[in-house]
């Protein structure tokens, strides 16, 4: 996926920056190449509302910032900034779960 659109080819990396997009691409000799054909191949994503810990309604939101960002990082987001709240919520404050 690019600005233009999506295509289907080949991404050349070098370091961890994308260096070239194009079809055959040809890497020097001993180049690591991973196989993806089937697959998408996108940029990592940047999550900038994210409510981690929030209390609302007498209790509070799910994911704490440990359970979020691992969601958040198995789902291709690479940067992630959580929502300010008034009352920032304890780890007391969570209602305590059953097993």
């Amino acid at each position: 996926m690019t600005p233009a659109g999506t295509f289907t080819g080949d991404v050349g990396i070098v370091g961890e920056k994308i260096a070239a997009l194009g079809a055959e691409l040809e890497g020097a000799k001993g180049t690591k190449v991973i196989d993806a054909k089937g697959h998408h191949v996108i940029p990592g994503t940047l999550d900038v509302h994210v409510h981690l810990e929030l209390p609302f309604c007498g209790t509070v939101s799910a994911d704490d910032y440990r359970t979020g960002t691992r969601a958040a990082a198995r789902g291709g987001v690479t940067t992630s900034s959580t929502s300010p709240s008034p009352t920032p919520a304890s780890r007391s404050a969570r209602p305590p779960t059953t097993g």
